[in-house]
């Protein structure tokens, strides 16, 4: 009889253990792009988890592509863990994947950040961009202008 309370115990702990030793729960993070009426192309978007990467192509922790459909785009970022993160996104409307901006570095492509952030002669900065992701599955909504 001790040997099976020793194995049982033995599994209670290294259980307890096991569980401290699986990550915080990864959810998806919907995200809901409204471009301008009549607008055609394909949203280039990036999810960041820090200012020192925000918004820089490459920096971000996940990047995904989709057309835009009805004035709307949709993309889903899968398994993404509790944590502040921000969006960067344009609508690249000649297909070249870069947003298009003329001598004074203006955009001419419609562009947009998470919580309708702007910046003043540039983008906006995480902190303005940033938002609580708790690890549920969330939907948040992006404007293009």
């Amino acid at each position: 009889m001790k040997p099976i309370k020793h194995v049982l115990k033995m599994l209670l702990v290294s259980g307890g253990a096991l569980a401290t030793a699986l990550p915080a729960f990864a959810g998806s993070l919907t995200v809901e792009f409204l471009a301008p009426d009549g607008a055609t192309g394909k949203v280039l978007a990036g999810l960041y988890e820090s200012a020192e990467n925000f918004p820089k192509k490459g920096g971000e922790k996940a990047g995904q592509t989709v057309a835009v459909n009805s004035g709307k785009a949709t993309m889903v970022f899968s398994n993404v863990a509790p944590g502040r993160y921000a969006i960067s996104a344009f609508l690249d409307r000649n297909g070249n994947e870069a947003l298009d901006s003329n001598v004074l570095g203006i955009p001419k492509e419609p562009y947009g950040f998470s919580r309708d952030a702007r910046g003043t002669l540039g983008p906006p900065g995480f902190a303005e961009a940033a938002f609580e992701y708790d690890g549920k599955d969330q939907k948040i909504v992006v404007q293009l202008k």
